[in-house]
């Protein structure tokens, strides 16, 4: 009973978050629908900065009259405005562990400049100050880059039938700027956590195909939205390879979202708008270049986007649609769902995979759907069945 009521909660915060958003076409959606904005997508260029202002501590007293929280709480949310706004920041992260302290976090950030504030995402106030090459952000742009990802926030919760939270709840999520210092190694471009996505502002990505898309063409942030999307598979059951199942998701937006495109991940000065099947694709092209140079392996070994798994979560899309991946993503929380397998053999990684596109087959129908082809043929069985060692048993044979 515990697990209904925690899938009926689940269902009702997804309903009431995704009211009200705008611009996403979504089929097949058995969330609520939004109505589409009617208001343009082209942003007016500006060259306004942005200053950010922090209130002194002895505004304190008055401001958390103002704003209902306790003076107690009012100096943790100047804390938190002066750890937010710092140039150079500790390698600590501002803590986002749980509802209250991001309750004072979102305070924070309101305080600071409410434009960082949208319905789903918390945009850490650096974001205002630096552009890729050192340039404030116009602000038409920056705004209308909040909404928008707002709105992948909303078709992440769509897609996969629950919120980012570690227990699927909605819950807002802080999208802060650090620099090197604040990662294990100057490499990683981003990391995430259920509530919390740090982008790497010295990375190399970071200039050369962030910001120059989001001022000129409105598009979204590759390395953004796949941090982003890390949030919604962090710590699930259905994660057996999470950077695919991020590729997964990301596609969902470019196919599903009206208007949304992302920039060319490599960068190199070039942000040529990536629209609808395109991204997918891509990422199926390497692959098959993969397999065919005899590189593929699988899981967290292997290149992003270049992993068996990758080919069987994407390539099923054009055969099957979308819903059937909602009613798998679905099933994982429904303690009714009686038409899976016991499995056995092999790696962890590689059942967990076997049984995410066995639900996938029964729920679209096509009981070959992972061998209809000599590739998918040669894929399914080397990476997630026989020869992997991977045994799959009906439930309730050989009882």
């Amino acid at each position: 009973m515990a697990s209904k009521q925690r899938t009926s909660n689940r269902r009702q915060f997804l309903q009431t978050a995704l009211v009200g958003a705008t611009g996403i076409i979504f089929t097949g959606c058995d969330l609520a629908q939004p109505k589409r904005s009617q208001t343009t997508e082209t942003p007016q260029q500006t060259q306004e900065e942005h200053v950010i202002h922090v209130n002194p501590p002895q505004q304190s007293q008055k401001v958390a009259e103002q704003t209902g929280f306790t003076e107690r709480e009012q100096r943790q949310i100047d804390q938190l405005k002066r750890e937010l706004t710092n140039p150079n920041p500790t390698p600590n992260i501002v803590n986002t562990n749980n509802q209250q302290q991001m309750r004072l976090v979102e305070e924070a950030m309101r305080q600071i400049d409410p434009s960082l504030v949208g319905r789903n995402v918390l945009f850490g106030p650096r974001w205002l100050e630096v552009m890729g090459d050192g340039k404030p952000m116009p602000r038409a742009p920056f705004q209308q880059w909040r909404d928008r990802t707002d709105m992948v926030y909303d078709a992440y919760a769509d897609l996969v039938g629950q919120g980012p939270g570690e227990q699927g709840e909605m819950q807002k999520i802080l999208i802060d700027l650090r620099s090197n210092a604040s990662f294990r190694t100057a490499n990683v471009a981003g990391m995430a956590s259920s509530n919390l996505v740090r982008i790497n502002k010295d990375h190399p990505s970071f200039s050369r195909s962030s910001i120059p898309g989001i001022v000129r063409y409105n598009s979204l942030d590759f390395v953004l939205m796949h941090e982003l999307a890390h949030c919604f598979t962090n710590g699930k059951r259905f994660t057996a390879e999470p950077e695919s199942i991020c590729d997964l998701l990301m596609s969902y937006v470019l196919e599903n979202v009206q208007g949304a495109r992302i920039g060319t991940s490599g960068g190199g000065g070039v942000n040529e708008p990536a629209e609808g099947t395109q991204f997918r694709k891509r990422q199926l092209d390497r692959v098959i270049a993969n397999l065919r140079a005899n590189r593929l392996a699988t899981f967290s070994n292997n290149p992003l986007g270049g992993t068996a798994y990758d080919y069987a979560l994407l390539a099923p899309v054009d055969v099957v649609g979308w819903e059937p991946y909602k009613q798998v993503f679905r099933s994982y929380n429904n303690e009714n769902y009686a038409h899976d397998f016991t499995y056995s053999g092999g790696d962890s990684r590689a059942r967990r995979a076997r049984e995410f596109f066995d639900r996938l087959a029964h729920f679209s129908g096509k009981p070959d759907l992972m061998v209809s082809s000599a590739m998918g043929r040669q894929l399914f069985d080397r990476h997630f069945g026989a020869g992997a060692g991977v045994v799959a048993t009906p439930r309730g044979e050989g009882i």
